[in-house]
């Protein structure tokens, strides 16, 4: 079970880095108003240490006001290859314009005009939109849009459906402490 844990959270780290890996867009699951709230996400940044999974996102969009009513979500990786899936369930904190949001848009090649609009994303567009915008003040305006959500780890569900057998595992983290079981798939 370590290995497989481990396995898990290499690929995980190589979906991070190539951008055809197929772990690299999963669906990202909020709670809105008890019903679930799926997107498709970039993975951005995984810690196994910490268990933590790093996206971004606009500040406007409405996962953030899930988020902050329900803080519980769920991300589906799948790789069609593999015929691999994994679950994980965990707790997401929306980081807005703190140290760790701020690291992450000093240290990354964000595309700012994705946090440029002056709408809020799943809005309609104007007619018209500015022309330019002065650097300094694109990327001052761009970050003040720019969440970092960062998901603990507390449960995943890993799932492989073989030619001739199927195998799932779970694994749970109580007070700290990883409990690791096969299950029936």
């Amino acid at each position: 079970m370590e290995t497989l844990l481990a396995n898990i959270w290499t690929k995980l780290q190589m979906a991070c880095k190539d951008k055809s890996h197929p772990w690299r867009n999963p669906v990202f699951t909020t709670v809105n108003v008890n019903r679930p709230a799926g997107r498709v996400v970039v993975l951005r940044a995984v810690d196994p240490k910490s268990r933590v999974l790093v996206c971004y996102s606009d500040v406007r969009a409405n996962k953030i006001q899930q988020i902050y009513s329900h803080p519980w979500s769920e991300w589906v990786f799948y790789d069609p290859v593999e015929s691999m899936q994994l679950r994980v369930l965990g707790r997401t904190i929306v980081h807005h314009e703190d140290k760790e949001a701020e690291a992450a848009w000093r240290s990354q090649s964000i595309n700012h005009l994705h946090y440029l609009s002056p709408l809020a994303p799943g809005t309609g567009l104007p007619a018209t939109l500015p022309t330019e915008i002065p650097a300094e003040e694109e990327g001052q305006l761009a970050f003040q849009n720019f969440a970092l959500l960062s998901t603990i780890a507390e449960r995943m569900d890993w799932l492989h459906v073989g030619e001739t057998s199927d195998r799932r595992a779970a694994f749970e983290w109580v007070e700290g402490r990883l409990h690791a079981i096969w299950m029936v798939p």
